[in-house]
């Protein structure tokens, strides 16, 4: 039979709340990095959105230059053969 003394459960108790704080702090750490986390998805998420709306409307005025830039290219091309 083990006797315990009341010391020594006061410090038990006390071991335990200390214990159960700084548990409690890293909880608390935790979950403020999973919101900052969360945080950050959502504003990388709308970011993504605008770029993918803004790349849309550049596509096609990309692909007008490149076809004049060909023309371009096959007038030159031309010019320096008669050249």
């Amino acid at each position: 039979m083990t006797y315990v003394t009341p010391k020594s459960y006061l410090d038990g108790i006390n071991l335990y709340i200390s214990h159960l704080q700084a548990v409690t702090e890293q909880q608390v750490m935790m979950k403020t990095r999973y919101k900052n986390g969360v945080t950050k998805l959502k504003k990388t998420s709308i970011q993504i959105e605008e770029l993918s709306l803004k790349l849309a409307d550049l596509i096609p005025k990309l692909d007008i230059q490149n076809k004049q830039c060909n023309i371009q290219a096959e007038e030159i091309r031309k010019n320096k053969a008669v050249a």
